[in-house]
């Protein structure tokens, strides 16, 4: 037997269009492999040698080569789709890994910062002046305790001297709650399972809507209610979901919906596990916190750890850092928690190194007066100070301020990334908070010549 003639098959019969068929074969088997892309291309290949064949036998194997050959194009598509996803993710992983991923919230508004104040409701002066230090720290939104009648009175003078909505604490007596919201609160922390009939709670309600109240349905994990403990056996996810739903349906029965559920718990797994939990099963707002969490330096960790994870998950519309320190502090550590989710910024973020023997000043002493110096300034701007010249010149490059040491006691001062001038290893605090000063204003004002000139655009588009 002779071989085969050029471009066909041994022995085939001359209506045999062995292309064709195999063009048919790989198509389909391309289909359910086509991530290798190769299937695919060979299906293309030999639907087109198909094809040709079919010109030359009367139309033999046609069908089958068309097949084949749209069957390996739309394989080589898919695969082509599906590294093209690969490709997506594995570049908002390493986004992720770089830090170059932003955190995005359901809403639109800013996360706003809650704290507490700790003074006796009734001393008037003594709360106004607590929560004006928090006011200075940047907080939005105070809670105070109103346990008691005189609590309530008091409440009227601190409305009044104060410049962020007071939310009312109410525990478990109705009657402080209206006497709250009379007294001018924007918000009543109330689980109005807790006090009494339904009648109380209408009252309650109404007057929530006479004065334009919101409410926050507060839950926590120490003071679940007895027969969801008996259910459950203790506190848990579950449980104090279902807790948080049971009052929410109270309020809903009343056609009140202006309200934000919280369900705390001092274990730092339980909370991020019951937060995730209410955000499946709700569109409420929630506010977050990891109740209960400690001193400063312990609660600001397992704040960060569970309400960081939170706020990474976009879960969380207001956040209370929980610590056993001055309000002002919760403040100070919970826009710090933002700053570092680059959800929200004010003041000064201070890039500063570790300190190692590489260092050509005292870095720790430096950074932690720098911060005393300038912590007034509420305008956001970020400046790096690190030791030496290994990683120095880098952070100053995405900085609008940077300080690097250098030999010989002479440093490297950058302004907006760029070297600008050296600085002598003295006098280096008062020079960095003066540069950083000047530069905060320039940015204030550059803010208010935009804030006029859109005025002005509005002022000219409305003549």
């Amino acid at each position: 037997m002779g071989p085969p003639p050029h471009g066909g098959f041994a022995n085939a019969p001359n209506g045999a269009n062995g292309p064709a068929t195999a063009a048919l074969v790989v198509g389909i088997v391309a289909l359910f492999l086509c991530f290798t892309l190769v299937g695919g291309v060979a299906a293309v290949v030999l639907g087109v040698i198909g094809l040709a064949r079919a010109r030359q036998r009367a139309g033999a194997g046609r069908g089958r080569a068309i097949a084949g050959l749209v069957l390996g194009v739309i394989s080589v598509v898919l695969g082509l789709l599906i590294w093209i996803a690969i490709g997506a993710g594995f570049q908002l992983l390493g986004d992720a890994v770089d830090g170059h991923v932003q955190v995005s919230q359901a809403g639109t508004a800013p996360i706003t910062v809650q704290t507490m104040t700790n003074t006796l409701t009734a001393d008037a002066d003594a709360t106004i002046a607590q929560i004006r230090r928090c006011e200075e720290a940047g907080v939005d939104i105070i809670r105070v305790s109103c346990p008691d009648e005189d609590s309530t009175k008091a409440l009227h003078k601190i409305v009044k001297a104060t410049t962020v909505p007071i939310v009312a604490d109410i525990h478990f007596h109705y009657k402080r709650a209206i006497e709250a919201a009379d007294a001018g609160a924007a918000c009543l922390r109330i689980n109005p399972g807790n006090i009494g009939s339904a009648e109380r709670v209408r009252e309650v309600v109404k007057a929530a809507v006479d004065h334009g109240v919101s409410m926050r349905i507060g839950v926590n994990a120490g003071s679940l209610e007895k027969d969801l403990l008996e259910k459950y056996g203790e506190p848990c996810p579950e449980a104090m979901v279902e807790s948080a739903l049971d009052h929410a349906r109270i309020l809903q029965d009343h056609d009140f919906h202006n309200f934000k559920i919280s369900v705390k718990a001092s274990d730092v797994f339980l909370a991020v596990a019951a937060y995730q939990q209410l955000a499946d099963a709700c569109d409420y707002p929630l506010h977050i916190g990891i109740t209960e969490a400690g001193g400063t330096r312990t609660g600001t960790v397992k704040s960060s750890i569970g309400m960081g994870a939170l706020l990474w998950a976009g879960i969380g519309d207001t956040i209370r850092v929980s610590l056993s320190a001055e309000p002002e502090e919760e403040v100070r550590v919970g826009f710090e928690m933002l700053k570092a989710l680059n959800l929200r910024h004010r003041g000064v973020n201070i890039i500063s190194c570790p300190s190692c023997a590489r260092q050509q000043y005292d870095v720790i002493k430096t950074v932690e007066a720098l911060e005393k110096r300038v912590a007034h300034i509420t305008t956001p701007m970020t400046v790096s100070v690190i030791g030496c010249v290994v990683n120095g010149p880098g952070e100053a490059r995405e900085t609008d301020i940077g300080f690097t040491g250098g030999g010989n006691n002479t440093h490297q001062v950058y302004i907006a990334g760029v070297p600008h001038h050296r600085l002598k290893d003295v006098g280096i605090v008062d020079h960095l908070a003066e540069l950083i000063e000047k530069k905060a204003a320039e940015i204030e004002a550059a803010r208010q010549r935009d804030k006029a000139e859109e005025a002005d655009r509005h002022r000219a588009a409305a003549e």
